[in-house]
């Protein structure tokens, strides 16, 4: 993709939270990380754990490396979550400088801007509830 380049984060600490939602009928799962906490909730379990000093700086320099500003431009990763096909999710970055989304997309084909931030979140996930991710 040309013509993009990361203007919205310059600093770790620019970036405030970082989440993945991801729902259909009947299933609601999300991951929201901030500097402190991760927060995992699939349906009604919640998991909320410390996050480590490492993990934050390996997700905020992903972050980085993206235009933020422009997250709600890339291109959607497929149409099957708009027929209940597969799960729409959706990943918000809370930054000093605002708060930006991007589309909706299926789960199991994010933008490709987004491959690798979505990884590392599944990574997050808890043991016990990876069989549900």
């Amino acid at each position: 993709m040309t013509g993009l380049s990361p203007v919205a984060c310059t600093q770790e600490t620019d970036v405030r939270s970082i989440q993945l939602t991801e729902r259909t009928r009947g299933t609601y799962r999300s991951i929201h990380v901030t500097p402190a906490h991760t927060v995992v909730v699939v349906n009604e379990d919640t998991s909320r754990t410390t996050t480590p000093t490492q993990t934050w700086q390996a997700l905020t320099k992903q972050v980085q490396g993206l235009p933020v500003k422009k997250l709600a431009e890339f291109s959607s990763g497929g149409t099957r979550h708009q027929v209940d096909a597969a799960l729409q999710s959706q990943l918000v970055v809370e930054t000093a400088g605002g708060t930006f989304s991007s589309p909706s997309f299926d789960h199991n084909r994010p933008p490709s801007e987004l491959t690798g931030l979505q990884k590392a979140l599944y990574a997050l996930v808890p043991a016990g509830m990876k069989d549900r991710f």
